[in-house]
């Protein structure tokens, strides 16, 4: 972590959104997003992508990709899955998303369910 490369642009997408990345404790890389940026404002589907070097990413699997329909009006609010955060607890991957700025939910996905 002294030093860095310069970046560069890759293939990996994030629809414009927030994302989270961490280890699992058989020590891959993970990271939760948005992958999919078309339509921008979807944060569609809830994906989590997989590295065991923490270069390429090539395992991926949808975590959620149901709709959440708004309830109230307000600005700057879209987004099915926004601002994810991850922990691992007790053989899971947890995951706490925001539903368009209006419920707050935790998705739970077991760790022997994300193969390699």
């Amino acid at each position: 972590g002294t030093t860095w490369s310069a970046p560069v642009e890759t293939d990996f997408t994030n629809g414009i959104s927030k994302f989270h990345c961490g280890r699992l404790p058989d020590g891959r890389f993970y990271i939760v997003s948005n992958p999919d940026p078309e339509p921008w404002w979807s944060r569609n589907p809830l994906v989590i992508s997989l590295s065991r070097d923490g270069v390429r990413f090539g395992r991926h699997y949808i975590l959620a990709d149901e709709h959440y329909e708004r309830k109230r009006e307000g600005m700057h609010k879209g987004g099915d899955y926004g601002y994810p955060h991850t922990i691992v607890h007790d053989g899971h991957l947890c995951v706490i998303v925001s539903r368009q700025k209006e419920a707050v939910e935790v998705l739970r996905t077991p760790l022997d369910a994300l193969a390699d």
